[in-house]
């Protein structure tokens, strides 16, 4: 099933779908343990093990939760999807939050901007601020699953989430110009 912003039923699916939803918490699990191999900073995924196995772990879970609560809202039609779905948006988006300021420069997860990339510094202040606007974002998922409803309580949170991810690329960007404004040549 899939549901319209307003929680109704708007399009019906095969068993195939539902085999393809409940295996994609496994393939993201395979996926996050193979990737720290390749990867060219692979050095510092040491220095941040135990919050990229949570960074993991609550993908799994919403991918698990996605598949369940599809099976249990298809049984159970007066059970509203919506509310259902933002809450738990909301409470993985504030575990991401928290626990992404502390992931060290990788090619592979958090904000991977060309300026967090080329600076240390600059990564560790985008994951910070990045962090806080994550949370920001899984609380008005939380606030607009349990009081809004509509198309107010779809765009609300997801602007916010969407403002916050531009704000953060913007914000990397005029930090490296700043920390790297003598490097520019001047005419």
């Amino acid at each position: 099933m899939h549901w319209s912003i307003n929680g109704q039923v708007d399009r019906w699916g095969d068993r195939n779908n539902m085999i393809w939803l409940g295996t994609l918490g496994s393939l993201i699990w395979v996926l996050m343990t193979w990737l720290p191999l390749i990867d060219p900073g692979r050095a510092n995924y040491k220095r941040f093990g135990k919050s990229y196995r949570v960074l993991r772990g609550i993908m799994v879970a919403l991918m698990v939760f996605l598949s369940w609560i599809t099976v249990i809202v298809s049984m159970n039609s007066s059970l509203n999807i919506i509310v259902f779905i933002k809450v738990f948006m909301g409470i993985t988006l504030v575990v991401i939050g928290n626990f992404i300021t502390r992931i060290r420069p990788n090619w592979f997860t958090g904000i991977k901007t060309p300026w967090t990339l080329s600076d240390p510094v600059i990564w560790k202040k985008t994951h910070r601020i990045g962090g806080y606007l994550m949370v920001a974002a899984g609380i008005s998922f939380v606030i607009s699953g349990i009081f809004l409803h509509g198309s107010r309580g779809f765009w609300i949170p997801i602007s916010v989430l969407f403002g916050g991810a531009v704000f953060d690329i913007i914000y990397s960007a005029v930090l490296w110009k700043k920390l790297h404004s003598s490097s520019f040549p001047r005419e």
